[in-house]
């Protein structure tokens, strides 16, 4: 697992989204106060709230203290973390498909661009005033309501949830605090990160950078400069949190998943995982046996 540069951890989550499928949430109680922060990635949109205590998010370098009734928003591919800064911490978080904010149309006025809050700047991003963090803390309630029991409700009922917040926030956030400019993001590299993430087979840099027309620096520069790690570290990272999911979910012999993944033997997985996860597969799969990955964000 790639290490950031404050030396937490990097996972990458893949959820398994679909159109069928475009969200997934959680509420997080009781969290005690985390000695460092974690960090991870995905290829979805990311909208939570706190709801109790205290939380510290991170977009890069760029890091915000947030109390009861303030929102994170994360893109796409946007490397990000957190950490619990005062518990008790009560939090709600939902992860989500593009498609289900941006394909809404509401007749009768001018569009709305709901991406927009995910795609600034990160030092950009919508703050909730102190004057109005009971009003939004309010709605998050019932949007963790929502979350709760979508699988008897559906989804309609958190996509309404989402909406009354974020409408909430470009209500509520001071013009002149509102973001100026989206984040153009690097197409190409994105969609380089996602094929690294959903091949089980290793991508070398030369073969992706030629894939993309591009000479291999400056590929490199480019990739390193969207995702914040190098193409070859990236692609690595993938094939390691899927080796950790199988060793977690399947009876599947280490053997075989090493190979699955494209390593070269079961003892070449073996110094790789230790290097990354601080343990042999055999130990991992011991302690986090039947369990599965969930995002902390």
């Amino acid at each position: 697992m790639k290490r950031t540069r404050s030396g937490a951890p990097l996972i990458r989550y893949d959820f398994h989204l679909s159109a069928s499928a475009p969200l997934t949430g959680d509420i997080r109680v009781d969290r005690p106060v985390d000695r460092h922060p974690w960090f991870d990635i995905h290829d979805d949109l990311e909208f939570g709230m706190v709801l109790k205590g205290g939380l510290r998010r991170f977009w890069g370098p760029f890091k915000r203290d947030l109390a009861p009734g303030e929102v994170w928003l994360h893109d796409a591919f946007e490397p990000h973390g957190y950490q619990i800064i005062r518990g008790p911490c009560d939090l709600v978080f939902l992860i989500f498909r593009r498609g289900l904010l941006a394909d809404i149309r509401l007749p009768g006025r001018t569009p709305i661009d709901w991406l927009a809050p995910f795609q600034a700047p990160p030092v950009e991003r919508a703050r909730v005033p102190p004057a109005r963090r009971e009003a939004i803390l309010e709605l998050g309630r019932r949007f963790a309501d929502a979350v709760h029991t979508r699988n008897e409700t559906g989804n309609i009922l958190v996509q309404l949830r989402l909406m009354e917040i974020l409408l909430a926030l470009m209500e509520s956030t001071a013009a002149d605090a509102l973001p100026h400019h989206q984040r153009e993001r690097d197409t190409d590299m994105l969609k380089a990160a996602n094929q690294a993430m959903q091949s089980r087979r290793l991508i070398t840099t030369e073969r992706m950078a030629d894939s993309l027309g591009l000479q291999i620096d400056q590929f490199s520069r480019r990739f390193e400069k969207e995702i914040g790690t190098s193409f070859t570290k990236f692609g690595l990272r993938c094939r390691l949190n899927g080796v950790a999911q199988d060793l977690s979910l399947t009876e599947l012999p280490i053997k075989a998943i090493a190979a699955d993944w494209d390593f070269a033997h079961e003892s070449h997985l073996d110094r790789v995982f230790l290097r990354h996860f601080g343990c042999t597969p055999g130990v991992y799969r011991r302690r986090h046996k039947g369990s599965r990955h969930a995002d902390g964000s």
